[in-house]
C-alpha cells in the first residue's frame, strides 16, 4: 500500500503503546499528525497490523555507529555521504525517529599513536548536506562527546560550534584507572581490540595518558561547561562511578547521566553507589 503525503492513514488491529499502557486498537493519521486513537477492533478498514506493535518514534541520545560506518576497518574510510545514508537507514529500521549523531571532540598523544583522531568534520558536513537535500529518514541532531583530558578539546569544540550546531555535550574522561576504565586490565583488552596494537605499546601509551590527564581535565572541564552554558546546550556526564563524580556533574548543571556505572569503591560520605 502506498502512503501519499496529505492523504489520511488508518491503522487497525495494532498493539498500541502509550505512556500509560499497551492495548489493541486503531489509529488515524491526517496531514502527518495523529488525529485519533481508539481501543478495540471495531474498525474494519485501513492497514491491518495483525497485532504488531505501534509505538512512538524512539529518541537515541548516544550512538557511535556513524563513525563505524565511516571507518569500518582501522585506517580504512568510506565515502562520508554514503556512510551517513547507510547509518540513517539503520537508525530508521530500528524505529528511531530522532537521533543524536555522536562526534568525538578532542584527541591526545595516545590517540595519535594508535591512529585515532578527529573524524567529525567530513561526517558533520555530510549529515548537513543530506538533511538539506531531504535524503534522511530520521531527524538528526548533534551530540558532541568531549574528551576533557585531551589537550585540544576546547579549541576543537569552539571550532566545531563556529560552523555546526550542537544539541548535547557530554563530558567524557577515558583515562585508565577511573570511571569506565577503573580496571587497567580491561582498558588494555579494549584498546587491543579496537587498535590491533601490541600490548606493550598500549601499556606504555596508557601510562603516558595517565601522567597528563588529570591536570588537563581539571583545566578543560569548567571551560567546556561554560561553553555549553553560553550556547544553551544540554550537558551529559559520562561513566560517573562515585558519589563525588555525581555531585560534580550536578554542580556543573548536568541533566543526563550517560552510562553511569556501579563502583565497588565506596564514597566516604555514603554507604554505597547506585546507578540512576
Amino acid at each position: 500500500m502506498e502512503f501519499l503525503e496529505g492523504h489520511p492513514l488508518l491503522i487497525r488491529n495494532a498493539r498500541i503503546v502509550t505512556t500509560e499502557r499497551v492495548f489493541l486498537g486503531s489509529a488515524a493519521v491526517e496531514d502527518g499528525r495523529i488525529a485519533e486513537v481508539s481501543e478495540g477492533d471495531a474498525v474494519r478498514s485501513g492497514v491491518d497490523f495483525e497485532g504488531d506493535y505501534l509505538l512512538p518514534g524512539l529518541v537515541e541520545l548516544h550512538t557511535d555507529h556513524l563513525e563505524s560506518h565511516y571507518e569500518p576497518r582501522p585506517a580504512v574510510t568510506w565515502h562520508a555521504g554514503s556512510a551517513v545514508l547507510a547509518y540513517d537507514a539503520q537508525i530508521a529500521a530500528a524505529g528511531i525517529t530522532t537521533v543524536f549523531d555522536c562526534f568525538r571532540i578532542g584527541s591526545d598523544e595516545m590517540d595519535t599513536r594508535l591512529g585515532f583522531g578527529e573524524t567529525y568534520l567530513p561526517l558533520a558536513d555530510a549529515v548537513a548536506s543530506a538533511v538539506e537535500a531531504g535524503l534522511l529518514r530520521a531527524e538528526h541532531r548533534t551530540h558532541a562527546r568531549c574528551e576533557v583530558a585531551a589537550p585540544n578539546v576546547v579549541a576543537v569544540l569552539e571550532a566545531f560550534l563556529a560552523s555546526h550546531p550542537a544539541h548535547l555535550i557530554s563530558l567524557m574522561d577515558h583515562t585508565p584507572g577511573q570511571r569506565q576504565f577503573r580496571d587497567f586490565e580491561k582498558y588494555l583488552v579494549y584498546y587491543s581490540g579496537v587498535s590491533g596494537r601490541p600490548r606493550a605499546e598500549l601499556e606504555e601509551a596508557a601510562r603516558e595518558r595517565q601522567r597528563f590527564a588529570a591536570p588537563r581535565a581539571l583545566k578543560n572541564r569548567p571551560l567546556i561547561v561554560a561553553i555549553a552554558r553560553a550556547h544553551g546546550i544540554a550537558l551529559a556526564s559520562h561513566d560517573d562511578t562515585t558519589i563525588d563524580e555525581v555531585e560534580q556533574a550536578h554542580a556543573d548543571g548536568v541533566t543526563i547521566a550517560n552510562f553511569q556505572r556501579r563502583s565497588r569503591r565506596r564514597s566516604p560520605r555514603a554507604p554505597q553507589v547506585w546507578p540512576l
